[in-house]
């Protein structure tokens, strides 16, 4: 499952908004968890049947509104030390998620942001 997306994760404004819209949408569920790592202390998981597709969160002050895609990698201060030598700004250096592993963020030479995670299971 390595180096495939694994993860869809919605920044914006309005995410009571953006989780009417989508649970209307599609029929997602989505279920609100507190997080130690998001602006306003919360993150709204969307389950599918196999899992966790994805989830919303308030837009950090930096970050740009949109999806973010995350990739799945079994070492990710190297994955992000590779893509620095190919050119590409490392925006999010490791970043822990407690109880589940840890995220980073590049944004490509060609300008695409795209997200790594390394889940906790694979440092273990």
């Amino acid at each position: 499952m390595l180096h495939k997306f694994c993860h869809m994760e919605l920044s914006t404004d309005v995410p009571d908004q953006a989780k009417a819209f989508y649970a209307q949408l599609f029929g997602w569920e989505p279920q609100d968890m507190p997080s130690p790592n998001t602006p306003d202390g919360n993150y709204t998981v969307i389950p599918i049947e196999d899992g966790i597709c994805g989830g919303i969160l308030k837009r950090p002050e930096q970050a740009p509104t949109g999806w973010m895609p995350y990739v799945m990698v079994a070492n990710l201060e190297e994955t992000l030390a590779r893509a620095r030598t190919l050119g590409a700004e490392v925006c999010v250096e490791r970043k822990e998620v407690p109880d589940t592993g840890a995220l980073g963020i590049l944004k490509d030479p060609a300008g695409g942001m795209i997200g790594l995670w390394e889940p906790k299971e694979l440092r273990e």
